[in-house]
């Protein structure tokens, strides 16, 4: 979101970045984040989230490796401590 005018950005603006990504890296590379507190500068982590998941609905049900596990892999947070 702060790629794009803090005031007046929109959706529609947003989302091509998005797809742009995850075209790049694919599902399995992209992890959702927040870019908090620098994304407040622009746009509220909840109007961040929806972008997000409007952004990604097509890629059902692999978005579902964007929003957790593609983190759960990459930081191993499914192995024992």
């Amino acid at each position: 979101m702060t790629q794009a005018d803090h005031a007046t950005w929109t959706g529609d603006q947003v989302r091509p970045l998005i797809s742009h990504t995850i075209d790049c890296f694919g599902v399995d590379r992209v992890l959702f984040g927040g870019d908090w507190p620098v994304l407040e500068l622009a746009a509220s982590y909840g109007q961040w989230v929806d972008n997000v998941d409007r952004a990604t609905l097509h890629l059902s049900p692999d978005r579902r490796k964007i929003f957790r596990e593609n983190a759960i892999r990459t930081y191993r947070l499914d192995e024992p401590a």
